[in-house]
């Protein structure tokens, strides 16, 4: 019996081909080429708006079209690598599309106990994204659209907006400006006083997206109360990029406040705030938040660029569910003899995350500073999470700067103590909750017209607390 034995074939190693995980793993960046259902839908839309520019060469087109390509340069941010998005999980965004535009309009109102509260009518309102087409834009003076402006008002405005555009790092800021259909703007004379605060409610009662822009021009000694209500109905998914741009000329003062009261937990709400402060001008932005929204971020960015300006900003977080609420200060004193003080406060409950990070960055301009920062957190669950990040950055020798934060529970003996007295824990629990930011709350008594929504905003989180 013969046997025929078959030589082993020969040994061959396998081409290496490098995967986009192994290489992301060396490099730490994502090379996955596959866009989110984000960018999507955003993507035929900002090519829309750059490819529009070469037809219509309006004012308000080129702003948008600048700020889509400023947004395409800039990209989604990383939270691995950048650390203003370090602690923001933008899943809740990212991983869906966006909400169509809706063609009909529900009819919006503000609240009647925001009504009842404020006293004032309300001089502009944004509803699912839009102005209300059975209501004439002349209804909202003093604002004016920004495409009817006249022509030297026009250019001022953008010049200005152009500017920001440029420099701006925040990629959400320039997508809000380039996706919004106009922008709200208010430009005030020398020497003019709005007795009466503006109302602006940005109501959400259907699926959609929504892109308010405002930008406010305060000419020399011209002073407003802006106050902004933003609020949706029932459990219904949008998106709202709204973004203030400020600029107060000498010895102008603004009022601005925020109160956002979202029911929905399906609302992602991003805004900016950036102001130009200059000689003896003040502005002062207060904001309260008692969201369930799934995630808000509220970015400030203010500057100090004249003399004797003043900023103060002050922020109130009710945070519970599984809402994630960020504040993200940058505060710049960039001229001698400035004042700054930011206080922000947060109750976080259940599952929620809180987080505040706040910069103070003191050129060699800023001789004579005086700033203060801080920042204090009250958790209410095992479960909840408070970060926050106080910064300084000082280039100048003589100032006089300050910052601090704590997180901490409610007091054992404090609560024992009301418990004692006949008061249930529940209740006793919302009172010290409450007195935790009551003193914070006095200060909207010193807002010219507001001083109504202290009261209002108790009772928002009194409401809340029950729950």
């Amino acid at each position: 019996m013969t046997m025929t034995l078959t030589p082993p074939a020969p040994e061959t190693t396998p081409a290496y081909e490098p995967s986009s995980l192994d290489v992301a793993s060396l490099l730490g960046v994502n090379l996955t080429t596959e866009l989110s259902p984000f960018e999507a839908c955003l993507d035929p839309m900002l090519q829309a708006i750059i490819a529009n520019k070469n037809a219509d060469f309006s004012a308000l087109s080129l702003l948008k079209s600048h700020s889509a390509e400023r947004f395409m340069a800039l990209g989604l941010p990383n939270r691995k690598h950048q650390e203003a998005w370090k602690f923001i999980d933008l899943k809740p965004l990212v991983s869906k599309p966006l909400p169509a535009v809706q063609s009909k309009l529900e009819p919006c109102r503000l609240p009647y106990r925001l009504e009842k509260a404020l006293k004032l009518p309300v001089t502009l309102t944004v509803c699912n994204g839009a102005f209300p087409k059975d209501a004439s834009p002349k209804a909202a003076a003093p604002w004016m659209l920004f495409s009817q402006l006249e022509a030297s008002v026009q250019t001022a405005f953008q010049q200005l907006l152009t500017e920001k555009t440029t420099q701006e790092s925040d990629p959400f800021c320039v997508l809000g400006q380039a996706l919004a259909e106009d922008i709200w703007t208010l430009d005030l004379p020398a020497n003019t006083t709005l007795e009466k605060p503006l109302v602006v409610y940005v109501n959400q009662s259907q699926t959609s997206m929504a892109f308010p822009q405002w930008a406010v021009l305060l000419a020399e000694n011209a002073s407003a109360t802006v106050v902004v209500s933003c609020s949706s109905d029932a459990q219904l998914q949008a998106y709202i990029q709204a973004c203030a741009t400020v600029e107060l000329a000498k010895g102008a003062t603004l009022n601005w406040v925020y109160l956002v009261n979202h029911t929905s937990e399906n609302i992602v709400q991003l805004l900016n705030t950036r102001a130009t402060v200059h000689e003896k001008a003040y502005f002062n932005l207060f904001a309260v938040n008692a969201s369930n929204g799934a995630l808000l971020r509220h970015s400030m960015e203010v500057r100090l660029v004249g003399q004797e300006a003043n900023a103060t900003l002050n922020g109130i977080t009710l945070a519970t569910g599984k809402t994630s609420v960020h504040n993200h200060v940058r505060l710049t004193h960039d001229a001698e003899n400035c004042q700054s003080s930011q206080i922000f406060k947060a109750v976080v409950g259940d599952e929620a995350k809180s987080e505040f990070d706040g910069s103070i960055f003191v050129t060699t301009n800023g001789q004579q500073t005086d700033a203060k920062q801080l920042s204090k957190n009250m958790l209410l669950s095992n479960k909840a999470k408070a970060f926050a990040r106080p910064w300084l950055n000082i280039d100048a020798d003589d100032v006089k700067c300050s910052h601090g934060t704590t997180v901490g529970q409610l007091d054992e003996q404090q609560l024992f103590y009301l418990v004692s007295r006949g008061i249930s824990p529940d209740e006793a629990r919302d009172v010290l909750t409450l007195a935790f930011v009551v003193d914070l709350l006095s200060q909207l008594e010193n807002v010219a017209g507001v001083e109504a929504l202290k009261a209002e905003c108790l009772a928002l989180f009194q409401e809340k607390l029950a729950r």
